[in-house]
């Protein structure tokens, strides 16, 4: 059975993070040290993931390191002092994952492009929304993490997740009042 490559990370993992700052893919030549102790996700030592990522914290210096499945969702989290002290942490656990990591090359932009999409898409689902409802919605929730002309940088991205297929549009979007939108089948 073939694996299933994991798709590009995001510039975020997790709201509370600035940015990604660098990310590994886990390879078949990277180890699993069973029994390492250093990392429990309840009570259960965490196994192997296919993913790392080391993010800035938003309100600190430090630095978080991710373990996640293929689709960059955090099964496990490491609050760190440094990049480097997050890849040794990872080198312990998944002996050789020094390796894999790759620069992440995201700038602030990049990510609050992200918070908006992914701000869109929590607001709309699998039932037709008029397009003015999910700006309002996204307005409301990210207030001042907004530039001042909100509604129509939201309804911007609305467009683009429109025409990347990421959502379905009646009518004109442009016409906010009279279009709607919803997420694909």
């Amino acid at each position: 059975m073939k694996r299933r490559i994991p798709s590009p990370p995001p510039p975020i993992i997790c709201v509370n993070d600035r940015i990604l700052l660098e990310y590994a893919v886990l390879t078949d030549t990277v180890g699993f040290r069973a029994g390492h102790g250093l990392l429990f996700v309840g009570r259960k030592e965490i196994g192997p993931v296919p993913c790392l990522a080391i993010s800035r914290d938003k309100e600190s210096e430090k630095v978080t390191l991710y373990f996640c499945n293929r689709d960059w969702f955090p099964i496990g989290i490491a609050i760190l002092g440094a990049v480097e002290d997050a890849k040794k942490k990872a080198e312990r656990i998944y002996p050789g994952s020094s390796v894999c990591w790759v620069k992440a090359q995201f700038s602030e932009e990049d990510v609050h492009r992200y918070l908006i999409d992914q701000a869109i898409l929590f607001f709309v689902g699998k039932r037709w929304t008029k397009v003015a409802m999910v700006i309002a919605k996204v307005v409301n929730e990210m207030g001042a993490d907004l530039p001042q002309e909100g509604c129509e940088v939201v309804a911007q991205h609305i467009e683009g997740l429109v025409s990347d297929g990421r959502l379905m549009a009646q009518g004109d979007t442009k016409n906010w009042r009279s279009s709607e939108v919803r997420q694909p089948n």
